[in-house]
Formats: structure tokens, C-alpha cells, sequence
């Protein structure tokens, strides 16, 4: 584990970095990724994340995020503007519901929303025609 807790305002110039590895920190927020267009893959797992950080729109090639073992109660609809996004990872946190708008996402391939408090499927989730794996396992449905 590491003891990361916040980042740097200017974090966000990384303008080049393509993967990026967060996990297994204390982190809470980070700031604006707006500037990074070029991130493939997002990985903050394991921290203390109370929202998915602004900006996530900009990702104009992300492949996958992982939003893992955090404690996000609401996903943003700026995540569901994300074309290019294969795989997705909001399990272990506390989201009880989803927009409709994930229908949005459609190269989604991978879905994992396991061990949150979901009480009800989104519609648009029928509409994922590429979504080969989707995993809800401990949720309230």
C-alpha cells in the first residue's frame, strides 16, 4: 500500500501519459483530468474516491477505467459520454443507481457494478449490444 492522499493541482498537465496507476492509496479526490485526451487506461482502485473525478469526458481514446474498491455513491453522467470506453469497473462502492444514459457507452464490453447497493437495472443497460460480460453480484436488486 501506499500513502498517496491527494495529488497536485497540476496534475493534470501530464498531457502524454497514456496508462495511469493510482491503486491502493488514501486518495479522496483528484483534481481535474480535463488536459489528459490521451489516457488509454484510469486506474484508481482501492482508495477513498467519494466521486469520479471532472473532466473524464476528455479522455478521447480511455479503453478502461477502474473506479474499484472506493466510496462513490453517484456516477456522474460525464462517465456515460465516453464512446470509446471498453471496460468498465465500478464495483465495491456504494452507487444505488445508474443513469439510463449508460446507454451511451457503446463499445462497452465489460461492465463490473458487483457490491454496491443497486436497487434497480437501468433500462439503457438493454441497449449495451457489445457488452459481452456484466457482472452485479451483491447489489439490492
Amino acid at each position: 500500500a501506499n500513502d498517496l492522499t491527494e495529488l497536485p493541482d497540476n496534475f493534470s498537465r501530464l498531457f502524454c501519459l497514456q496508462k495511469l496507476d493510482l491503486s491502493f492509496n488514501h486518495i479522496q479526490t483528484i483534481p481535474s483530468v480535463e488536459k489528459m485526451k490521451r489516457v488509454q487506461q484510469f486506474t484508481v482502485h482501492h482508495n477513498s474516491l467519494k466521486a469520479i473525478p471532472r473532466g473524464v469526458s476528455s479522455f478521447r481514446v480511455i479503453k478502461e477505467l477502474n473506479f474499484s474498491f472506493n466510496k462513490i455513491t453517484t456516477v456522474s453522467e460525464e462517465l456515460f459520454s465516453i464512446r470509446t470506453l471498453e471496460v468498465l469497473f465500478l464495483s465495491n462502492n456504494r452507487i444505488k443507481t445508474i443513469s439510463d444514459a449508460i446507454a451511451n457507452l457503446d463499445n462497452l464490453s465489460y461492465l463490473n457494478l458487483s457490491h454496491n447497493v443497486i436497487e434497480k437495472l437501468p433500462t439503457g443497460l438493454m441497449r449495451l449490444f457489445y457488452l459481452k460480460r456484466l457482472v452485479l453480484d451483491h447489489n439490492n436488486i
